[in-house]
């Protein structure tokens, strides 16, 4: 009888170690890898500590008020560093030689990727998108297909995910009008209506020269057919066409207003509208918010409009962008930089940066309805004048030499607008000249 309760016993003891060593198995296994969350079909969050490096053409204590101090509070198990890459992304290299690459990189143009993408640092984020079921719709699309155009049309790559947007408006400086008599701008004006109007307040009272319209630069400008310098199968210069002959003969016409025409501020003009008050319409972008208030300050009485469309694509706008966030393909935290990333599309996330000025990235008109509202800047203003254009979408193929091309064609809008060259003449020489631009950097590409 003793032998049977020792046996028993025993195999209590035995069925309770088994037991316990398979909890402590349970256990450890929680605590480094990340299960499915059966009822959604996305992984759990994997919580244990690690440290994400975020790079950036932006100071670290810029981006902690804009996102970073909300992302610390999202995952408090992840210390984030922050590194500057440049204003221009120039340090990356560098980062890249030294080992040192950021796991999550942000720049502020979609077209910057090809750089990444020269680097080896490129993540195709199709598949963490497919798993963890993020829907891409949420986002303006003109922005996911501006990043999609970056890959080969053929691959279909999305290698970043929007951070925020920028918008375009036209400015307009009431006192100005006031002084002539003249109605201010409205929303949905075509060009050639603005630099009409441009003509009626373009004056000189005998001390101070106004002048009634500063365009952006051509590049944006030529964004909204959108018009590209080269012909992507071949890397030719295309900006001897119609449709560059058509464009600046409009973008012309408003430095053709005698007065009009300031040689040294053909592609900005910031003082003259912010601290000189002598421009009556300024278009530009909605990302110089804190240069307004100074302006403000300084007795500017301001609004905005919609910005202008071409007769020919009424009221289509410009081909938009903005900040982009991509994942380094260097990372070892691949799965936890893309919860950050797509956690920074979120309406939480976007809505705040809506509040505080910056244009939201996603396509909810609740959340557009937020912006500004924490700006004194902007209470009164017409705030629909950012969301009421439809923006172009760039070609689904675009030559990687394209900037280099408008670049190369910028030198010779001078030229254009001061009357110095005909159209046509400026147009070829700028199309030789990119030509030659084009295939040194292809020689020293091939160099590499």
């Amino acid at each position: 009888m003793n032998l049977v309760k020792l046996l028993k016993k025993t195999s209590f003891l035995m069925f309770s170690l088994v037991l316990l060593l398979a909890l402590l198995i349970a256990g450890c296994g929680s605590t480094t890898t990340a299960t499915t969350d059966k009822s959604s079909g996305v992984p759990q969050e994997d919580t244990t500590p690690i440290t994400l490096t975020i790079g950036g053409p932006i100071t670290a204590d810029k981006f902690n008020s804009m996102v970073g101090d909300m992302l610390q509070k999202r995952f408090p198990y992840i210390t984030f560093t922050f590194v500057f890459t440049g204003y221009n992304n120039e340090k990356i290299q560098d980062m890249v030689a030294a080992s040192q690459a950021p796991d999550i990189l942000i720049s502020y143009n979609p077209a910057d990727v090809q750089g990444w993408s020269d680097l080896g640092l490129t993540t195709d984020l199709n598949p963490l998108v497919s798993k963890y079921k993020i829907d891409l719709s949420r986002y303006d699309q003109p922005f996911i297909q501006n990043i999609l155009n970056v890959a080969p049309a053929q691959h279909n790559e999305l290698f970043a995910l929007p951070y925020y947007g920028y918008r375009l408006v036209l400015f307009y400086n009431k006192d100005i009008f006031d002084k002539y008599g003249v109605a201010y701008p409205k929303d949905n004006m075509t060009w050639p209506q603005v630099i009409d109007l441009a003509k009626q307040v373009t004056k000189n009272d005998g001390s101070t020269q106004y002048r009634g319209l500063q365009m952006d630069s051509f590049g944006r400008s030529a964004r909204q057919y959108p018009l590209l310098a080269l012909d992507p199968k071949t890397d030719k210069p295309i900006v001897t066409n119609d449709q560059w002959v058509h464009f600046f003969q409009i973008y012309k016409s408003s430095y053709d207003i005698p007065g009009n025409l300031d040689p040294s501020h053909i592609d900005n003009d910031t003082n003259s509208f912010l601290k000189d008050k002598t421009l009556a319409m300024w278009a530009y972008g909605t990302d110089h918010w804190d240069a307004f208030q100074g302006g403000v300050d300084n007795g500017l009485h301001w609004d905005m409009v919609s910005w202008p469309s071409f007769p020919d694509i009424p009221g289509q706008g410009p081909a938009y962008g903005g900040q982009i966030l991509g994942i380094t393909s260097s990372s070892q935290h691949k799965d936890q930089a893309f919860r950050v990333i797509s956690y920074i599309g979120s309406d939480e996330v976007q809505t705040h940066l809506a509040r505080v000025g910056y244009a939201p990235s996603i396509s909810s008109s609740t959340v557009h309805q937020q912006y500004g509202a924490d700006m004194q800047l902007l209470q009164g203003k017409n705030i629909g004048a950012l969301f009421g254009n439809k923006p172009a979408v760039n070609p689904k193929e675009i030559s990687r030499y394209d900037s280099l091309a408008s670049s190369t064609l910028n030198k010779h809008v001078l030229d254009i607008v001061s009357g110095k060259k005909d159209i046509n003449t400026a147009l070829r020489e700028a199309a030789d000249d990119i030509d030659i631009a084009v295939q040194k950097a292809k020689q020293a590409q091939a160099q590499k």
